[in-house]
């Protein structure tokens, strides 16, 4: 089944009181079913609002202590999951929000986009959205960074923490992320790694394969707009950036002038793309 699309999500608290509550009186016993504050969110069940907020203690507890984080990233989630979910059905298998798409079950994130620039030019952006800093990146996607953060929670990501330059450089940490971008040939469909579309000129050759990492962006509590990637425009940054939902956990991330785009592989501007997104493996303990 294909999720209604929901374009966008306010900020405001996950969830009201239950929608056969009554003003000034307690709800009935099993909680019944739960509406959104946000105008126009169809109504979610409340074992999915458990499962939302289950979703939400694992993936934020590692984020800076902000009072609206988890009640941000609560709004966007259930959303996410109130825009795909029917009368009656538990689980939605995907969840649409305009142009992020979270396949639950395949655990997959799927996101349109364009090819920005021609090959050759320096980049320090591989997808982000007109907002961002569209001179140097690959991809440029018309969607919210914060919905594609809610999207990797809800295939079950961990988000971990920024990077940081306070004293020393700590670098971006999170769950790994493998990054393919998809396209249309001549009517043939070709995917490719992220990597394999940029080009290490130090090392005189396409980036080497990696798995990115799901940082998730700072947050402050105090902006209208508390998810600061939503401010800076970043989806995946190839030099870090604490203002990103998706990071370079390698060498690369420190260096502005050692990748490029790969003429090799990489569409011609203007071609459409799928950025797709999928848990990478997990490090061995």
């Amino acid at each position: 089944m294909t999720g209604k699309v929901f374009p966008m999500i306010a900020v405001g608290p996950a969830v009201s009181q239950p929608i056969n509550q009554q003003p000034g009186k307690a709800a009935p016993r099993g909680g019944g079913v739960a509406r959104s504050t946000v105008p126009g969110w169809p109504c979610v069940s409340s074992h999915l609002q458990l499962h939302v907020q289950a979703t939400l203690e694992r993936g934020t507890r590692d984020r800076p202590a902000t009072p609206g984080g988890r009640r941000y990233f609560a709004a966007v989630c259930l959303g996410l999951i109130a825009s795909a979910c029917i009368a009656g059905e538990a689980k939605p298998k995907v969840v649409n929000m305009g142009k992020v798409r979270a396949y639950i079950d395949d655990k997959r994130v799927e996101v349109d986009g364009t090819i920005t620039h021609a090959p050759g030019m320096m980049i320090e952006v591989f997808a982000c959205t007109p907002a961002g800093k569209t001179h140097e990146t690959v991809i440029t996607c018309e969607c919210v960074p914060s919905n594609l953060h809610a999207a990797l929670l809800l295939i079950g990501l961990k988000n971990g923490k920024p990077v940081s330059w306070e004293q020393k450089k700590r670098p971006p940490t999170g769950d790994p992320v493998k990054i393919s971008v998809r396209w249309t040939k001549d009517g043939k469909e070709r995917t490719a790694r992220a990597e394999d579309l940029l080009y290490n000129v130090k090392a005189k050759r396409a980036m080497k394969r990696q798995y990115w990492v799901f940082s998730g962006s700072i947050m402050d509590a105090n902006s209208e707009t508390p998810y600061i990637a939503d401010i800076a425009g970043n989806l995946v940054t190839t030099f870090n950036d604490a203002a990103t939902v998706i990071d370079n956990p390698t060498e690369a991330g420190v260096d502005d002038d050692m990748l490029e785009i790969n003429g090799k592989i990489c569409p011609k501007p203007g071609t459409k793309v799928t950025l797709i997104l999928e848990p990478g493996p997990k490090p061995k303990e």
